[in-house]
């Protein structure tokens, strides 16, 4: 799993009413995204870890069950790198770059 999750700058991302659209213009691939999996994706800036998502999801939809919000946003992340929306952090922790 990536450490530190970081937005591919070539995806357009657009917000809602707390949800998102994504949009890859090289493969055309759209993903709609609900509130939480907005918040993540707003958060993969190359600073935040899995473990301040983790704490995020919690404390900002109230949700008990961090086992199970691990696991879903583990699943979720991997969709997101898969699809290439989101990279790993590469280079300087002020020069950040999606790989």
């Amino acid at each position: 799993m990536i450490e530190y999750p970081i937005a591919n700058p070539e995806i357009v991302f657009r917000e809602e009413d707390g949800e998102a659209l994504l949009f890859d213009p090289k493969t055309g691939e759209i993903k709609l995204l609900n509130k939480t999996g907005s918040l993540i994706y707003k958060l993969c800036d190359g600073r935040h870890k899995r473990e301040d998502m983790v704490k995020e999801i919690i404390e900002n939809f109230e949700i008990e069950d961090e086992k199970r919000v691990r696991s879903d946003l583990d699943k979720f992340l991997k969709e997101l790198q898969d699809k290439g929306f989101i990279g790993k952090e590469i280079g300087k922790r002020n020069e950040k770059r999606a790989l």
